[in-house]
């Protein structure tokens, strides 16, 4: 049916077209992919009086009945309501399968896809975009005023304020992953409590200090070459209930970020000139760290690593109960990169 334009995605996410039954929602922002899949899900699921049943259908499910998705897609619910089959790319579950499906007619339910960032010829992609009862919906890292309204809704829903520049302060601390945006205004709100307004004291005490934290001293070991302390970090970061997939993403957005630096020294400009304009801004005590490290990496190693992280990170989310082996070995082979990688 159609490729959602950017202009169009807050209609499209408050009424889609009455005929769409089917939706892609694609992009690297995961946290906002799943946000806005599991709306779209619960739009369809309320379209049905009573309220449609909403299915999940993993890989796992497709180990013991291979068909599990067509058969969920093909059949109606067993109490006549209505139903949304939710799933997700990956090993089993491909975009030609979904292909596939969508090609073969109409279905007997609405279907909701996530998906990672997909390129244009995509075969799920392109299906989703040019048949008539389907739609592609993508997910774009967070500008400033989506962050904006984002921290404005979920302050509304709390009942609590921002005083003075505590937005900004807050805006400044907040990073591309919409999960980890809501996560910690959310973390924020818990601190102030019955104090109806938050100030930017309250937000340096309990936001985005991250030189302090598990997940960016893994990151910065990792990066600068040191094996033995990012993998010990690793172990008991883990062992102390961090989810090993929140270390790959960390692990994907500080090299995206490294990536952003270099490239902009390689065209001449300072280190610090560089970091200015980043969003979230590079805490202080990070400097010299980042100085460091843009002294070992080079922009073709740094691609060379973010592919590494991506195809890691896709089999750690299709191989849940293998994650930690998967975050392990991929913190290996970034820190010895990074040993072996003294810029030349």
């Amino acid at each position: 049916m159609v490729a959602v334009k950017p202009a169009q995605i807050t209609a499209f996410l408050t009424k889609p077209p009455t005929v769409c039954h089917a939706v892609l929602v694609y992009g690297a922002d995961a946290g906002l992919v799943t946000e806005r899949a599991t709306q779209l899900s619960h739009y369809f699921a309320n379209l049905s009086n009573p309220m449609a049943e909403i299915v999940r259908v993993d890989d796992s499910d497709l180990e013991d009945t291979p068909d599990r998705l067509v058969i969920e897609l093909k059949t109606i619910s067993m109490f006549g309501e209505g139903k949304v089959v939710k799933t997700a790319l990956g090993r089993r579950i491909t975009g030609a399968m979904i292909k596939s499906i969508l090609e073969a007619g109409s279905l007997e339910c609405f279907l909701v896809v996530e998906a990672g960032n997909l390129k244009a010829g995509d075969a799920a992609r392109k299906a989703f975009e040019t048949i008539s009862w389907a739609a592609a919906l993508p997910c774009f890292a967070d500008t400033q005023r989506d962050l904006s309204v984002l921290i404005d809704d979920v302050m509304r829903q709390s009942g609590h304020t921002l005083a003075g520049d505590a937005k900004q302060a807050l805006l400044n601390r907040l990073g591309a992953d919409r999960a980890q945006s809501r996560g910690e205004i959310q973390k924020l709100i818990l601190f102030a409590g019955h104090r109806r307004e938050i100030t930017s004291e309250d937000v340096f005490a309990i936001v985005g200090d991250a030189a302090a934290t598990a997940l960016d001293t893994i990151v910065s070991h990792t990066a600068n070459g040191r094996v033995l302390a990012a993998t010990s970090e690793l172990a008991r970061s883990v062992g102390a209930g961090e989810n090993p997939q929140t270390i790959i993403a960390a692990m994907q957005r500080h090299f995206r970020r490294l990536h952003r630096i270099c490239g902009a020294i390689e065209t001449g400009v300072s280190f610090d000139e560089a970091t200015r304009t980043l969003r979230p801004p590079l805490f202080f005590k990070q400097k010299d760290d980042m100085r460091a490290q843009c002294s070992r990496w080079t922009i073709p190693r740094i691609n060379t690593a973010l592919t590494r992280i991506a195809d890691i990170l896709k089999l750690a989310r299709q191989n849940a109960s293998l994650e930690y082996e998967f975050t392990e070995r991929l913190v290996l082979e970034l820190a010895t990169m990074a040993g072996d990688n003294r810029r030349r």
